[in-house]
């Protein structure tokens, strides 16, 4: 099994199938092979806002984009965003089941066997080898629009659940405590107040509800750690600081080991790449000194 990551995806059917053929196409004009194969055994996570329940799963958006995923040939691991439906909200027993990924438990629709989608509350999942916290959730910036949609439309488009709640927030201290504030990996929709980038679309937003952000910033004090994912402000950035590798995702596609090496751009540090890139620089840099 080869785990990647990326961001969100927001049902969009042909922005995802360009993302995901780009890397099966293995970095067109670049050929690098870091093993994101047209398998089942290549798990995609997505960190959310994931787009495929957004019209209650069963609308024709929803469907064309979830049989979209399907028809790629690889499979996923969904993280709940803002935008996202509890899966725990759509499930029932005729439609839906339980199915192991990671050594934990993930909601399944019948129809679309290869999505597997993390649990609604905090959970901790075995990603390769990995103690991972997941924290699904967030705070809608466009939180007015969507009500204001319902209003004219009759359509619910903002869940009111899309945050956690305070049992769910208090159980986030209880797995930390559980596991003597010591993880691998955190996961989430959205980050500590402290990554919060300033050129966010989040950003400059008023009467935002921080609450979520500023329970994660006392986790990522509190906790020790080896790197934290995650989506929610369209953005594809690293934060190296100290021993953590940390990152939000938007468009990439990248492979989780490598990444928690090396960061969203590792495949400068693969083996043999570095090399070839340096030759290229000092290559410019001679015919700079030529033509200078």
């Amino acid at each position: 099994m080869a785990v990647f990551i990326t961001g969100d995806t927001h049902g969009k059917v042909e922005d995802t199938r360009t993302r995901i053929q780009w890397r099966l196409d293995r970095f067109p004009g670049r050929k690098i092979d870091d093993g994101f194969d047209k398998s089942r055994d290549t798990v995609l996570i997505i960190l959310g806002d994931f787009g495929g329940n957004f019209g209650g799963g069963r609308d024709k958006f929803d469907i064309q984009f979830k049989q979209m995923l399907e028809d790629m040939g690889i499979s996923y691991f969904v993280i709940r965003g803002n935008h996202d439906q509890r899966p725990s909200n759509l499930y029932n027993g005729d439609t839906w089941h339980f199915e192991q990924m990671f050594d934990g438990p993930t909601y399944v629709e019948n129809d679309f066997p290869h999505i597997h989608y993390a649990m609604d509350y905090p959970w901790i999942y075995n990603i390769e080898g990995n103690k991972t916290l997941v924290l699904p959730g967030a705070y809608s910036v466009d939180k007015n629009w969507r009500l204001n949609y319902e209003k004219t439309y009759g359509v619910p488009i903002w869940f009111h659940d899309e945050q956690m709640t305070e049992a769910e927030r208090e159980y986030v201290w209880t797995l930390c405590k559980l596991n003597d504030f010591k993880f691998d990996l955190i996961l989430s929709h959205t980050c500590p107040r402290g990554f919060i980038p300033l050129d966010s679309i989040n950003t400059g937003v008023s009467g935002i509800d921080s609450s979520m952000e500023n329970l994660f910033n006392q986790v990522e004090h509190k906790v020790e750690y080896k790197s934290w994912f995650w989506g929610h402000h369209h953005i594809d950035r690293d934060y190296k600081i100290n021993d953590h590798v940390n990152a939000c995702f938007y468009g990439l596609i990248c492979r989780l080991d490598r990444t928690m090496k090396n960061g969203i751009h590792y495949w400068w540090y693969d083996e043999g790449y570095e090399d070839v890139f340096r030759e290229k620089v000092m290559k410019a840099i001679e015919e700079e000194k030529c033509n200078g």
